[in-house]
């Protein structure tokens, strides 16, 4: 079965997607009775969280399925997989397993390991197959089709601008935040469409404005300067100006200006790092464990632009 959710759905995905569940006579009491593989493919990585989301919220709750969690890289173990998949008999947890590629054209072994896990389904646990969106190349391969006849494929486009302005609004107004229209413009022109990036730019926006403590309409200007601005620093200046000086709006600076000359955002981490170790605990542990997860979104582990990420870093209090 393939589904496509239109590019409209954007706006008010959640329910939208619901719907799409009801009008296919997706149910949990036909889907559960027997083991089901999703197809997801989107370039949206944020659109893709929220639908994987809802499928284990609506179909695999934690109170009855273990969760496996796989980013496959170059030298995974797709044989340990399968059999890891198939390691379950009648008294065992079940489980469903969400794999995330960052290719929609995998490799030889992970293409027979997904027809074998096709071919053998009733065998196997269920899976949720994260994809980017596929071309004509990837919907005619033997591994894509025989997905899509064993399982549930859903195609979701990324949004155009006037979608993505209305997304943006709606998710403003939910927090309290008004933009001016040049403004919002302004955020969808930045983020080309990606919606991942956009909800980074609007926690980045909501730390700023909440600590410049902006009361009136978000302007152009402002958004300007926050998405940006750039300027000359030495990145071994950056831990004083977020833990001694306390200067958010240069610290946002530099990091932009950073970025644009193209320095490794590795090294930033490293020296933000460094300097955490010398807090006291539990302020350490909390700094640490936000870095760690910018680490992995540096070395592509999980979803997300790290430059943004380190934005809101120094931002929050």
């Amino acid at each position: 079965m393939q589904i496509r959710v239109p590019a409209s759905s954007t706006i008010d995905f959640e329910s939208n997607v619901e719907k799409i569940f009801k009008k296919y006579k997706l149910q949990k009491n036909i889907l559960q009775s027997s083991p089901n593989i999703w197809t997801i493919c989107s370039n949206e990585i944020f659109l893709k969280s929220k639908i994987t989301d809802l499928i284990k919220k609506n179909f695999y709750p934690q109170t009855l399925y273990g969760q496996v969690l796989h980013m496959p890289l170059q030298n995974f173990d797709w044989e340990g997989c399968i059999l890891e998949a198939k390691s379950h008999s009648l008294f065992s947890e079940k489980k469903v397993f969400d794999i995330r590629l960052s290719s929609a054209k995998p490799s030889t072994r992970a293409s027979k390991a997904l027809i074998e896990w096709c071919e053998n389904l009733t065998n196997f646990s269920d899976l949720i197959l994260n994809l980017p969106s596929i071309d004509y190349a990837t919907r005619q391969s033997n591994w894509f089709n025989t997905i899509d006849n064993f399982g549930i494929t859903i195609i979701i486009p990324s949004p155009d601008n006037q979608e993505m302005k209305k997304w943006l609004v709606k998710i403003l107004t939910q927090k309290k935040l008004s933009l001016t229209d040049n403004a919002v413009d302004l955020v969808v022109e930045k983020c080309e469409g990606n919606l991942s990036m956009a909800e980074q730019q609007i926690q980045k926006i909501l730390l700023l404005s909440k600590s410049e403590k902006l009361n009136n309409k978000v302007d152009s200007k402002f958004i300007q300067k926050t998405v940006t601005d750039v300027a000359k620093y030495n990145p071994f200046d950056l831990p004083d100006l977020i833990f001694k000086v306390g200067n958010k709006r240069n610290c946002i600076r530099l990091i932009n200006g950073l970025r644009e000359e193209g320095f490794p955002a590795t090294l930033i981490v490293w020296i933000l790092a460094k300097e955490c170790r010398n807090k006291k605990q539990p302020t350490k542990k909390k700094l640490l464990k936000k870095l760690f997860l910018i680490d992995r979104m540096v070395k592509g582990l999980v979803p997300g632009d790290p430059w943004i990420e380190l934005e809101i870093f120094v931002l929050q209090d």
